[in-house]
């Protein structure tokens, strides 16, 4: 019998059960599947997307889904020992070229580590300032080793004299269109990159409750930024249930942005060999 409390149960697993199973030769060097972790698609549709796919591999594929808070993973495996290993990292390969954009990574790293990859490769520097998130967002970078190398750092303001003051947003435009508004959301994404010397911005404000603000922006109501280098541009959510889960659902939402517009920055294959050929 093993304990329940994660805190006591983890540290016993690693250290006393994981040894005794390898000594009976009954561990793998890795793990029995492949995992595809996905955003910005629900379960169902993965699943209808995927499909066919699956409808060539048979029955000796197993599939499993599991949804989080932000994302959605596929596991791909074979217990019957139908499928190799390299033959469901083929199948995965397919289901990765079918997904797009919608593809996050193969394994367990969270939408904030695969953007600071993405920023780290392309030599790039994010500033955040938040108002709905209190914070989330840059924590979400933060808790990554070596954030200083791609995050230039975050501003949670909750007062329109803060966001006047750090960000530079001029009062006349929190007067026309309140600190919840699109317009003030651009404002304060392009004021964070330009204050903090950052090549990309990002701003979250809105209404988290359980305090709502007019009836065009009840709670729920999300205002989401990305300043880039090529442009600015903002988006409107909404969502349901408490603040705790609308805090969450707005700092996935907008680390899925970043990702999918850190993609489309990479250079292309033809940019790389012409930069190489530059610096020669």
């Amino acid at each position: 019998m093993l304990p329940g409390p994660p805190n006591e149960l983890q540290p016993m697993f690693r250290e006393q059960v994981l040894p005794r199973l390898a000594a009976l030769g009954l561990l793998l060097p890795r793990e029995a599947y492949v995992q595809i972790r996905t955003a910005g698609i629900g379960e169902s549709l993965l699943e209808t997307k995927l499909q066919s796919i699956f409808d060539r591999a048979g029955h000796a594929l197993s599939i499993a889904f599991c949804a989080h808070a932000g994302h959605v993973d596929c596991r791909l495996s074979s217990p019957s020992g139908g499928y190799s290993m390299q033959q469901i990292g083929e199948i995965a390969a397919e289901c990765i070229h079918l997904l797009g954009e919608d593809f996050v990574c193969l394994g367990e790293d969270c939408l904030a580590k695969v953007c600071a990859d993405l920023l780290r490769n392309q030599e790039r520097r994010l500033a955040l300032a938040e108002t709905a998130t209190s914070g989330q967002l840059a924590n979400a970078f933060s808790d990554i080793c070596g954030a200083s190398k791609f995050f230039a750092g975050g501003c949670v303001c909750t007062t329109n004299d803060a966001v006047m003051q750090l960000l530079d947003v001029p009062e006349c435009l929190l007067l026309q269109h309140g600190a919840a508004s699109p317009e003030a959301a651009v404002a304060m994404a392009t004021g964070a990159a330009e204050r903090l010397g950052a090549d990309y911005g990002m701003a979250v404000t809105g209404f988290a409750g359980p305090c709502g603000g007019p009836n065009e922006n009840p709670v729920g109501t999300i205002y989401v930024a990305l300043h880039a280098p090529h442009g600015v541009w903002s988006k409107k959510l909404s969502y349901p249930g408490p603040r705790t889960t609308i805090k969450r659902r707005a700092v996935n939402a907008a680390l899925d942005w970043l990702r999918r517009e850190l993609i489309r920055a990479r250079p292309t294959p033809s940019e790389v060999q012409t930069q190489t050929r530059l610096m020669q």
